[in-house]
């Protein structure tokens, strides 16, 4: 196990949750893992109730421009005009659908439904700057990219993806690391802090072939927080 990161091949530096599906997420202390995925990780959706599905940040982009986060067991979206609102709520669903010029609900997510999955995406900083030294004026931030745990790898380019089809510890929990994870339009796209740039995309494109990061399902549940060891082992 990784539990001691002096050994371990990286560590992790940042953990992130999204607590509404599309919206900006929260950066964390710690986190629990399990095999259905991180705790109140995409817990709520946006729900369109004239189209009868849950947006998305492909087709609604401004989603990108408002935050969510945990407050003693509470989800509160912060709007771009600095407004808070508790999700389920009725005002929240008003205030929602006013700021997004349609009618929408917040409802909690089933995993696999509404953007809502139960797998866990890695990013590593090296990989960040692999793709910024191709393209040195954009705002190269891990939040564009929605990692749920971001790792250090001193010294590798995109080495995470050597460990597609193998399985990681991180501390003293398991994940199978399943793909690439596949690039988003909406990483381009405006979000909060950070302008709109077709060019993020355009070089993953060319650099990495549409993917950054790998995408992985816990194989045994536990507690992730900065510092734990990432290490590669085979299956």
């Amino acid at each position: 196990m990784s539990d001691d990161p002096a050994r371990a091949v990286g560590r992790v530096v940042e953990v992130w949750r999204y607590p509404v599906a599309g919206l900006m997420g929260e950066r964390l202390g710690r986190a629990e893992l399990s095999a259905a995925g991180m705790s109140g990780d995409r817990a709520f959706g946006l729900w369109d109730t004239a189209a009868q599905r849950f947006l998305d940040a492909e087709a609604c982009p401004s989603l990108r421009l408002a935050r969510a986060r945990t407050a003693s067991a509470t989800v509160i979206a912060r709007l771009p005009d600095g407004d808070e609102v508790a999700i389920g709520a009725r005002r929240a669903d008003e205030r929602l659908s006013t700021w997004l010029d349609r009618p929408v609900q917040a409802r909690p997510v089933e995993v696999g439904a509404g953007g809502s999955s139960p797998r866990i995406r890695i990013l590593s900083l090296s990989s960040i700057a692999a793709l910024a030294r191709r393209h040195p004026t954009g705002q190269w931030d891990a939040r564009r990219f929605r990692p749920h745990l971001l790792v250090v790898l001193p010294g590798v380019d995109f080495g995470e993806d050597t460990w597609v089809g193998s399985d990681v510890e991180i501390g003293a929990m398991r994940l199978a690391v399943d793909e690439p994870t596949s690039a988003a339009d909406s990483w381009g796209s405006a979000q909060i802090g950070l302008a709109a740039d077709p060019a993020i995309m355009t070089t993953v494109a060319s650099v990495h072939q549409r993917t950054l990061g790998v995408t992985a399902s816990v194989l045994e549940r536990g507690v992730v927080q900065p510092g734990d060891g990432v290490d590669p082992v085979p299956r």
